[in-house]
C-alpha cells in the first residue's frame, strides 16, 4: 500500500461483502455446520474498519451503505474498534 501511495495511487479495494463466505474466518458470524451458513452475514464492518486503518482509500461493497458508516468514523474509531474484535451480536 505505502509503494502505491508512494507513486501517486489510490488504493481501493475489491470487495467488501457482508456475508461469511467473503470474510476472514474470524468475523464470520453463527454456527458452522448450520445450513447456509456462508450466506449468513458476518462482522463485516470490523473487516472495513481493519482496511481503513490500513490506508485503503475506497471499496467497493454490496453494503455501500456500511463503507459510508465506516469510513465516517475516523481513523482513531477504525483502529479502536478493529482491535476491539469481531461483533456478531446484531446478526444472530
Amino acid at each position: 500500500m505505502a509503494d502505491a501511495h508512494a507513486a501517486g495511487l489510490k488504493v481501493h479495494v475489491w470487495s467488501v461483502n457482508p456475508e461469511n463466505l467473503d470474510l476472514p474466518v474470524e468475523l464470520r458470524c453463527g454456527d458452522p455446520s448450520s445450513p447456509g451458513f456462508g450466506h449468513r452475514l458476518g462482522d463485516v464492518e470490523t473487516e472495513a474498519r481493519r482496511l481503513f486503518a490500513r490506508g485503503i482509500d475506497g471499496a467497493f461493497s454490496d453494503a455501500p451503505d456500511m463503507l459510508v458508516k465506516v469510513r465516517a468514523e475516523g481513523p482513531e474509531a477504525w483502529s479502536r474498534k478493529a482491535e476491539a474484535g469481531r461483533s456478531c451480536a446484531s446478526r444472530q
